[in-house]
Parts: C-alpha cells; structure tokens; sequence
C-alpha cells in the first residue's frame, strides 16, 4: 500500500472521529490492509504534517493518556480542544467501514451524502425556494447551528434564524409550518449523521442520545423579526442572488465554511 493511501486513510481518521487514539487507526488500518507493516504506519505518521494537505492534522502527544490523531481545526483557538473533550461523550468508538471513513476526506465534515441530509436540502429549495447554492449553505448552517447547540445548550433552531439575520437577506422562512418542517428534518439529520461528540456514533443508534434543544419562536412575528437582518455579511449566496453566486470559482474554497473547495461542496 503506498504512503499516500495510509495518509489518506490516516487524516480521514482524525476527521472523521475529530480525536482518535494512534493505536486505534492503526489496529484498525492494519487490519483492513495487512500488508502494511506497524513501521510503515508509524513512518508515515511521523512525516504526515509534511505531505500535501495534510496539515490539518495534529499529533497530540502531551495530556492524553496516549497519543491521538486530532482534526486541526480544533487547535484553532485556544482552549477548544479541551472543552471538545469535556462535552465528549465516555463511549466506546464506533466502528466504521473504510468506505465511510474515507468519504470524511475534508476537515469540516460537511454530510451532504446521508438521506436524511439530502430531504432537508430538498425542502430548502421547494418550500422555501432557496437555489441549489442557497440550500447547501442553509444546511451548512444547520450542522454549525446543532454543533453550536451542543456547546450552549440552546435551540439550535434559534441558532440557526440567528444565522440568517447576519447574512442580511431577510426572512427566509416566513412561516412557523415551514419552520416546524425543517426542524423535524434538521432533527432527523442530526439523528443519522455520525458525531465527533459521540465518538462516530450516531445518535440515532444510541440509547440515549444527547438531546438537542429545539425550541420555536413564539410567533410568526418573532420568527420574521428574528430573521430581518440590516448588515450584509459575507455569504449573500443564500439569497440565491445570481449574479453573487457567479462570483464563486469552482475551485474556490466554498462560502459555507466547509473546507472544501466549491466545487466538491455546495456546487456539486
């Protein structure tokens, strides 16, 4: 097996679970792929930092039991690894295929492939009359908005109507049906896409998944209120403005945060 597979295999580890035990990647990677020797893993992960694209991921040596592959984004403000490891549920880590494992190739997972991810997506454009743009970005901000969620103990439902104020576009969800409907799809999303917080489970094959607050406005007012922005920022694409979105290459990096380029995110 080349080095660069075992890297691929390697980051999409640490992406995918967002910290992982070494040892546990490579039982793991060694039992997929026998030929790979322990000192040809371990060679490759000595030199990963230095291979191309694959800067996102940190060694963590110190403070931890044992050393562990960490997704890099973590390390971007101080303090968040250790809180990520305080809200971390003491579960077992989920075993995953390598087919699933490798499709976390980015290092924002951004679950655009899962069907519960593609009804919400759907909805976005036929109810709300969002653009295909306009609804990968929405579902973008659904994802931050849960993972916010999890951190504040807050509606992530707010989270995400807050969201939309910053943008600036105006209402986008006007009515508290719609909203009720893209929140029992935002909810089943959350249900079926593997957590880094539950160490790759998903909270729909756990007992007792963590609850996710998900609270409504009041009102249909409040819910108009909450989204009339007054500023501008800086992702005028949910308005499914046309000539904004050409403004996007393919090969730059996507508006939604993801990581990944346009191309293989929200333009796809």
């Amino acid at each position: 097996m080349e080095d660069s597979a075992i890297a691929n295999l390697v980051t999409s580890f640490a992406y995918f679970y967002g910290s992982v035990p070494v040892s546990l990647a490579r039982e793991t990677i060694i039992g997929w792929h026998p030929e790979v020797t322990t000192e040809q893993f371990d060679r490759v992960l000595a030199n990963i930092a230095g291979m191309p694209g694959k800067a996102n991921v940190v060694l963590v040596t110190a403070g931890v039991p044992e050393p562990e592959l960490v997704k890099g984004a973590w390390f971007d403000f101080a303090g968040i690894y250790a809180d990520f490891l305080k809200l971390r549920k003491d579960l077992p880590f989920a075993s995953r295929s390598e087919e699933e494992i490798l499709r976390y190739d980015s290092p924002e997972i951004v679950r655009f492939d899962i069907p519960e991810t593609q009804a919400l997506r759907s909805f976005a454009q036929t109810s709300l009359g969002l653009d295909n743009v306009g609804a990968g970005l929405a579902v973008a901000f659904v994802l931050s908005a849960q993972e916010e969620s999890l951190w504040e103990n807050k509606s992530w439902v707010l989270i995400f109507l807050e969201k939309l104020r910053r943008i600036g576009n105006g209402p986008i969800i006007r009515s508290l049906k719609d909203l009720k409907s893209f929140r029992d799809l935002g909810n089943s999303m959350y249900l079926h896409c593997p957590s880094q917080y539950l160490r790759g489970w998903k909270p729909a094959e756990l007992e007792n998944p963590p609850a996710l607050p998900d609270d409504l406005p009041e009102s249909e007012a409040a819910l108009l209120r909450i989204q009339k922005g007054t500023e501008a920022e800086v992702m005028n694409q949910l308005s499914g403005d046309s000539a904004q979105k050409n403004k996007i290459g393919r090969n730059d990096p996507c508006p939604c945060g993801s990581g990944k380029k346009y191309k293989k995110c929200c333009g796809r």
